[in-house]
């Protein structure tokens, strides 16, 4: 098989994985085309440099032969395959949301009745032995000015 066969398997076992399979439907939709580009961008950048330099070499009867940035287009092909493939599952494995009862940060202390609500958490590193830090005290108000300032909306 030539790389350029497995390269066209690979795209098109990746669509239908996205749209069919997972039904994930990522290459429908603006996000996925919106982002693609940047890692388009770096693939042409480590394909151009590793093929560029003759790091990595093909034999020209495996590959149709035209090259973006010394790439072949078949890297490029395979490439998009492994991120289609990578985000759709990824996409479709993660989870909806965090349990209820779950911590909104891993090892985060819970809350406590000395704090005001919506107030941050007193800063701590359990595996020092360090005391928690409290956030610091609001400054006074400018000399002149009977209140804070208001915050910005």
């Amino acid at each position: 098989m030539t790389y350029t066969a497995a390269a066209a398997i690979g795209v098109a076992s990746a669509v239908v994985l996205d749209v069919l399979l997972l039904r994930t439907r990522l290459i429908l939709g603006r996000v996925f085309w919106c982002a693609y580009p940047i890692v388009f961008v770096f693939q042409l950048l480590s394909n151009g440099i590793l093929t560029g330099r003759g790091v990595v070499l093909y034999r020209p009867s495996a590959i149709i032969g035209v090259r973006l940035v010394h790439a072949p287009v078949e890297d490029l092909a395979f490439g998009f395959a492994l991120v289609l493939a990578t985000l759709s599952l990824w996409t479709r494995l993660k989870p909806l949301a965090p349990p209820a009862s779950a911590d909104p940060l891993p090892g985060a202390p819970p809350a406590s009745a000395d704090r005001a609500p919506g107030a941050p958490p007193a800063l701590a590193d359990p595996a020092l032995g360090s005391p928690p830090v409290k956030p610091p005290a609001a400054s006074p108000p400018a000399p002149g000015r009977s209140e804070p300032p208001a915050p910005l909306a």
